[in-house]
């Protein structure tokens, strides 16, 4: 009986070991900490980070080598803003402002980040404090703020530049942290724990115009594209959520050039992209293509769905597409090519493509992660080629001969159709009717 009762003591304390030491693991991730909790848009940003008594100011040092920016803390105001505190250890020698930031307020299936502005509110040092523009601290008492990447402007000399025919706008810097903010009897708390993320380690952003038939303006469609690969390897990539800008603009072009002539105000769109949906252009002219693609597809299916339909990239579209991964074909915009006594051109130019969320899946294992990657813009050329402005001119030509000769027939023609055409109604409406007479045998009586 002792011996039995020594083994189980024995055993129970080896399970509460292994308990403890499981927890040691599960919870090291997760910290409290403690916000402004009288943060407003003109308290000085290191005033607000002393109300946290373990925030210790010397930890956070003066590197002017370092260009990053690093978050260190959130907070809420009484009026429902939303501060984000920011290490920058390059300080006031290189003063950089975060422009935006990817936050997602929901988490599980329903995670889903978006990028919103920063406002500039105050620096002191290394520490600097911003206001989420466009953003209102839901009523709820548990409340989600999933982290994935703030953004500064892209400076030349100091950030790796973008490929030929690229420009990058906005540079990342991963956060992956998720804060949560709970109400309890008017008292806010705060937790923070670390996300993952994935990054966009290489892309090029582009379009492929697809000839929509015979008109007398020349119309195609616009398929933009983002070709990209990743730091995760991923087996299959079955979701994407892609933000831009996009842009009317007619060019006029004439003997020395062409010309940006008129252009809209920019326009803001987020898409969300199905590895199951598909793509295609209008086809409406004569003698139309009916094109088709995947929304989401690899990089080798991308060339092959050119080559099926006798589509050929530029050499220059063929190098960038090198070394990438996944290509999303993310949105269709119209072109038109006027031609009369002046030659217009109207486009939709895309700029900032930035990819907020990718859903895959690696070794069976689904993941659905915020994507750290910069907003980045391709050149105004078409990815495929295009006839040369000779070969538009004989086109625009043809044109006018085909017209010309419809017309001539028609005029010529319709007269001669007439006139069979009511030959033919007389034939059909006045022949003469047969009748048919019989002899009777014996004479007449």
């Amino acid at each position: 009986m002792y011996k039995s009762t020594t083994q189980f003591n024995k055993s129970f304390l080896c399970l509460i070991g292994i308990i403890l030491l499981l927890s040691s693991f599960l919870f090291t991730s997760i910290s409290t900490v403690s916000a402004a909790t009288n943060a407003s848009k003109y308290s000085d940003v290191l005033v607000d980070l002393l109300t946290d008594e373990t925030f210790d100011p010397l930890a956070y040092t003066l590197n002017e080598q370092d260009n990053s920016l690093q978050v260190i803390q959130i907070a809420e105001s009484n009026e429902g803003e939303l501060f984000i505190y920011v290490y920058q250890p390059s300080g006031a020698s290189r003063d950089f402002r975060a422009t935006s930031i990817n936050i997602s307020t929901s988490i599980g299936n329903n995670f889903m980040p978006v990028n919103y502005r920063l406002e500039y509110l105050n620096s002191n040092g290394v520490f600097y404090k911003y206001r989420v523009v466009d953003f209102t601290v839901l009523p709820d008492n548990l409340r989600y703020y999933s982290i994935i990447s703030i953004f500064r402007p892209w400076v030349e000399g100091i950030d790796e530049p973008a490929s030929e025919g690229q420009t990058i706008s906005e540079t990342p810097f991963e956060v992956g942290k998720l804060y949560t903010a709970t109400t309890v009897n008017g008292v806010v708390s705060y937790t923070c724990q670390a996300t993952e993320t994935i990054e966009v380690v290489s892309k090029v952003v582009g379009f492929i115009r697809y000839d929509n038939g015979f008109t007398f303006y020349n119309q195609a469609c616009d398929s933009h594209y983002v070709a990209f690969s990743t730091d995760r390897p991923m087996d299959k990539l079955m979701e994407a959520t892609v933000e831009f800008w996009y842009q009317d603009v007619t060019y006029h072009i004439n003997l020395t050039g062409t010309h940006r002539y008129w252009e809209s105000e920019p326009y803001f769109k987020t898409v969300n992209l199905s590895d199951i949906e598909t793509g295609s252009n209008s086809a409406h002219g004569w003698f139309a293509t009916q094109y088709e693609w995947q929304r989401i597809e690899s990089v080798s299916d991308f060339k092959a769905g050119l080559q099926e339909y006798e589509i050929e990239l530029t050499q220059e579209a063929e190098n960038a597409l090198n070394g990438k991964q996944w290509v999303l074909r993310f949105y269709e915009s119209d072109y038109q090519l006027m031609q009369s006594m002046q030659i217009w051109e109207e486009v939709q130019e895309v700029n900032d493509v930035t990819i907020l969320r990718l859903k895959f899946e690696t070794n069976g294992t689904v993941y659905n992660l915020g994507v750290v990657d910069n907003k980045q813009s391709g050149d105004t050329n078409p990815d495929n080629y295009q006839p040369e402005w000779w070969e538009r001119l004989f086109e625009y030509l043809w044109k006018i001969v085909v017209a010309v000769l419809v017309i001539i027939t028609v005029i010529v023609g319709l007269p001669w159709l007439v006139y069979l055409l009511a030959k033919c109604i007389q034939y059909i409406f006045k022949r003469p009717n047969k009748t048919k007479t019989t002899k009777k045998k014996g004479g007449s009586t």
